[in-house]
């Protein structure tokens, strides 16, 4: 009888050992934060995403609104979405990079990039 009681002891011990490294709490203590989109569900990656989503940041100590204003992907490539972007704002955001781009004050990176940019809205 005490073998069985070790037993489902040592088994309960073991599934609350596996529940508290799956508690999403300890992340938000070691200073992470965890993503929500307006419905409430874990983002896990940039293409769940567009420009303007309204996201919920959880961290340890309560919450953050943050509205998306631009996406970088894997490797650097920044983009931002067409689709969402009138004619007007299409237009600002080149006159925005050509005044950057004229001021002549950038890295060569930071040029190429923003010339990517360029190339992403045209």
């Amino acid at each position: 009888m005490e073998d069985i009681i070790k037993a489902n002891y040592d088994n309960l011990s073991k599934l609350d050992k596996k529940l508290q490294l799956l508690n999403p709490t300890i992340s938000l203590e070691k200073g992470h934060g965890i993503l929500l989109n307006k419905n409430g569900f874990i983002i896990k990656s940039v293409e769940d995403l567009i420009i303007e989503d309204t996201l919920k940041i959880l961290m340890k100590d309560g919450s953050i609104k943050a509205i998306v204003k631009e996406i970088e992907r894997e490797g650097g490539v920044r983009s931002m979405e067409i689709k969402n972007l009138s004619y007007e704002e299409a237009l600002k955001e080149l006159e925005i990079i050509l005044d950057k781009l004229e001021n002549n004050n950038h890295t060569l990176d930071e040029s190429l990039e923003m010339f990517k940019k360029r190339h992403s809205i045209i």
